[in-house]
């Protein structure tokens, strides 16, 4: 933390001192307080690069028109409110905030928690890592993901076989159901072609396994994302992300301990991770099957049913393998709602959480859908009608917000 730079709006001496105190005790060493009787003739900067503003409180205007320099002279910092900043003081800092485009982290009680203002203050040191360093683009990292997913499997190059270069992940939200909050997020791999826009798996060379064409969208997905989840955990460590892999991908021998070796190297906790599967599941499965997902269990990757409510929905694997979640679809219920629909609904999301499943709903489109589902019983919920998938980017501005709900 000592490499943030902070400058503190505080009219109490007292509580200045319990501020700076607390910061230090944080490990902040540039520490900033304007003097609430000084009158400067100038503006001078307190720093040569501005991290974070905490406006606890305004002794008067003047202290007011010192943030407007701040703004006007540096070009990135955040700010930090307290709960109890004085109306017209909040109102002008906000407004001075929002024109000045500065990040607003968050606020915090009149009562400091300094629990509370570490976590505010990772959020600032992740936006300042973001700001000076472009966060998806690491050559070294992507290449070190790229070996280790690769080692052990069945073939050596499928990158250039089926241009990965042309492969993006895309992000979409997960909203809870009770508190409207961001729990998790889902990665989608999209491969686009120059004259066609997003193409599915089937416009691939057609001398291409199948399976490998699989494993470049998933290891492409994971490579995209991975730097992304290391800067969620600053924001959020308990944001689930939830990667689409095809069944077939459980038929490699070293699928499971590739995918966790690549997830350790980069820290990523195993807690926060959820593998969704589609595609069709062999029965009777594999060795290979057995192997993978005992190994992904054991080390506490959660495993999802995708697109469950489907007409191919295989209630058979969801008595076999150990789904920590569903995916809803919830299509045929939306459209023409209907009392005999909405109890399917019902009774798939009792039968789920008799089961232990956190159940997703995905694809809501309209307020009035994710109400039904709501009163249904969903657990989360998934769609345009709060965000559609996104660039890494979006989402870090999006997470960022110091309201995550929708």
């Amino acid at each position: 933390m000592n490499t943030l730079n902070v400058v503190i709006f505080c009219a109490s001496p007292v509580k200045t001192k319990a501020l700076t105190g607390l910061l230090k005790a944080i490990g902040i060493i540039n520490i900033h307080a304007p003097e609430n009787d000084s009158e400067p003739t100038s503006f001078t900067p307190p720093f040569v690069e501005l991290d974070v503003v905490i406006c606890d409180s305004f002794n008067s205007l003047k202290e007011l028109s010192y943030l407007r320099d701040l703004c006007e002279y540096f070009s990135f910092f955040s700010v930090i409110e307290s709960e109890k900043l004085e109306k017209p003081m909040k109102w002008g800092a906000s407004n001075l905030v929002a024109h000045y485009k500065k990040h607003h982290l968050g606020r915090y009680e009149d009562d400091i928690s300094k629990v509370k203002i570490h976590s505010l203050l990772k959020k600032a040191l992740t936006l300042k890592d973001i700001a000076k360093n472009n966060v998806f683009k690491s050559g070294i990292e992507q290449e070190t993901l790229k070996q280790i997913l690769h080692k052990d499997m069945d073939f050596k190059d499928p990158f250039q076989d089926v241009q990965a270069d042309r492969v993006t992940a895309y992000f979409q939200p997960q909203y809870c159901a009770l508190t409207k909050t961001i729990t998790g997020i889902e990665v989608i791999a999209h491969w686009s072609h120059p004259a066609y826009d997003r193409l599915s798996t089937t416009h691939f060379k057609h001398d291409t396994p199948e399976h490998i064409v699989h494993w470049v969208l998933f290891s492409c997905a994971l490579s995209n994302a991975i730097q992304l989840h290391r800067q969620t955990l600053n924001i959020d460590p308990t944001i689930l992300y939830t990667y689409i892999i095809d069944a077939s991908l459980l038929k490699s021998r070293h699928f499971a301990s590739n995918v966790l070796e690549a997830l350790k190297i980069f820290d990523i906790p195993l807690h926060t991770i959820a593998l969704e599967i589609s595609g069709k599941v062999d029965t009777p499965m594999s060795l290979e099957y057995i192997d993978n997902i005992t190994t992904l269990m054991n080390c506490q990757v959660g495993l999802s049913l995708g697109n469950f409510g489907a007409s191919d929905s295989p209630f058979d694997i969801l008595a076999d393998m150990p789904f920590t979640q569903i995916k809803l679809n919830t299509n045929f219920a939306l459209t023409n709602s209907s009392i005999k629909k909405n109890q399917i609904i019902s009774s798939i999301i009792s039968m789920a959480k008799s089961l232990h499943l956190k159940v997703i709903a995905n694809e809501i489109e309209t307020e009035k859908q994710f109400a039904q589902l709501q009163h249904l019983g969903v657990d989360a919920a998934q769609g345009n009608f709060f965000h559609p998938p996104m660039t890494g980017e979006k989402l870090l501005t999006l997470l960022l917000d110091n309201t995550t709900t929708y």
